[in-house]
């Protein structure tokens, strides 16, 4: 009787519902970020001050646990956890904010829905001097006191993982932080579309406080002197501030050899801002004008994107003062990035795992830049309505769902629940029926 039922259900959500309705999904969550912003991994404050920042974070912000956007902040001094008073709650706003007179702030406007992210790296070690070198000082030389060796110049960043069952944390989890129902495949038909629109308030070159020897951040430089104590990876680069829209592959099948032409982690970075005087931004034209990839420092490949061309062709660069919309397919762009790095690459061995918005700064500068509306659409919900992995969605996917419906408890775990509400209900059949036949 309950097949009965629903077979006569199907076939009629078959011929009535709209496909448009039931096509697509947003895949960020709290786009907003109206929860606030958690502590992740992906910084080098110590662990034991790290629990007893969630704790008072967690008292401040009753939603901490449903938080899923998460600070990445490298530095030396003046984290946002060094404040006692942050996160800053009201009705209107949740604003974190540094102890160096708000040298680093993230101020979340929820009546207006966006979100603005100032940071002066003057306050960083050395004062805005290349980080990598030592400082002689009073007669004493210092080294850089970062907690990674190999990772010495300043981030400030959000991010999000793209699954539904992650928590932030301060430790890693690698590739269990999304689970394999949850993943987002590159080998899909292409159509996940990020959108937000992005300000750039201000950008300029702080004086450093302390005189930079003569060319402290000429490249070649760099692998000259004692780096981190005797660490020689060092980058060759020039003082730059680059604020880029982030989206990170991870293989499936992790390679402890770490091939560069089929990594385990590839980072795929937009520019939005690239500059070296603060005042002219380049944006993805920047590098000499050049899309091109690099090693990381953990040996991952990150690639740099430019504008003008492939999936990037329509994306501009943020011109002070001015909201710009910013607007890319993901799996496009990803199959453009892994094709170029690996013509043999196979795309089914990748999905996309998180989304990074923020900063990297080499120098001292000061930024302000402002950014709301964001989602991530994934309108591709053709490929998860195939439950039985047969590459259609037809009788026999539409089977497996009428035996598991009204489970519940079961996202991340039931193919079914296509969704990932939590249950096998009417809409995950929705979902299904607008996609039957594909």
């Amino acid at each position: 009787m309950k097949k009965l039922l629903l077979s006569c259900l199907i076939f009629f959500l078959f011929f009535s519902l709209s496909e448009e309705a039931y096509a697509s999904r947003e895949l960020l969550v709290d786009p907003n970020f109206e929860n606030g912003v958690a502590i992740g991994y992906a910084n080098n404050y110590p662990n034991d001050k790290d629990l007893q920042c969630i704790g008072n974070w967690r008292n401040k912000l009753i939603n901490y646990n449903k938080i899923k956007w998460y600070f990445i902040e490298i530095s030396e001094r003046f984290y946002l956890c060094d404040n006692n008073n942050n996160p800053i709650v009201s009705d209107s706003s949740i604003n974190y904010i540094s102890p160096n007179y708000g040298g680093k702030q993230l101020l979340i406007d929820k009546v207006n829905k966006s979100v603005r992210m100032l940071y002066n790296t003057g306050w960083e070690w050395r004062g805005g001097c290349n980080l990598c070198k030592p400082w002689t000082f009073d007669g004493i030389t210092h080294y850089p006191q970062y907690g990674n060796s190999l990772t010495f110049w300043p981030h400030f960043l959000v991010a999000q993982f793209l699954s539904s069952s992650y928590v932030p944390s301060p430790d890693f989890q690698g590739l269990n932080s999304v689970p394999v129902a949850e993943r987002v495949e590159v080998n899909k038909s292409e159509g996940l579309i990020f959108h937000g629109e992005f300000k750039l308030n201000n950008s300029q070159k702080v004086n450093s406080r302390f005189n930079c020897p003569n060319g402290d951040w000429l490249p070649n430089t760099c692998n000259q002197e004692l780096c981190q104590g005797g660490n020689n990876n060092c980058p060759q680069i020039k003082d730059h501030a680059i604020f880029y829209v982030g989206f990170v592959l991870w293989r499936k099948n992790q390679d402890p050899n770490k091939p560069p032409n089929y990594p385990n982690v590839l980072y795929q970075l937009l520019p939005l801002v690239y500059t070296e005087d603060g005042n002219i931004n380049l944006g993805g034209d920047g590098y000499n004008g050049q899309a091109y990839f690099m090693g990381d420092q953990f040996g991952d490949r990150t690639f740099f994107a430019k504008f003008g061309e492939g999936s990037t062709k329509n994306v501009k660069k943020l011109v002070k003062g001015q909201w710009t919309s910013i607007e890319i397919d993901v799996r496009k762009f990803s199959k453009e990035t892994l094709g170029r790095l690996n013509p043999n690459i196979n795309f089914s061995d990748y999905f996309v795992s998180a989304v990074l918005i923020g900063w990297e700064i080499w120098g001292g500068y000061q930024t302000d830049v402002e950014f709301r509306n964001l989602s991530l659409i994934d309108n591709s919900l053709s490929g998860i309505s195939d439950i039985n992995g047969d590459g259609k969605v037809d009788i026999f996917d539409y089977n497996i769902l009428v035996s598991d419906f009204g489970k519940t408890g079961v996202a991340g775990f039931v193919k079914s629940d296509i969704n990932k509400d939590g249950k096998v209900d009417i809409f995950d059949y929705n979902i299904l029926v607008s996609n039957f036949g594909k």
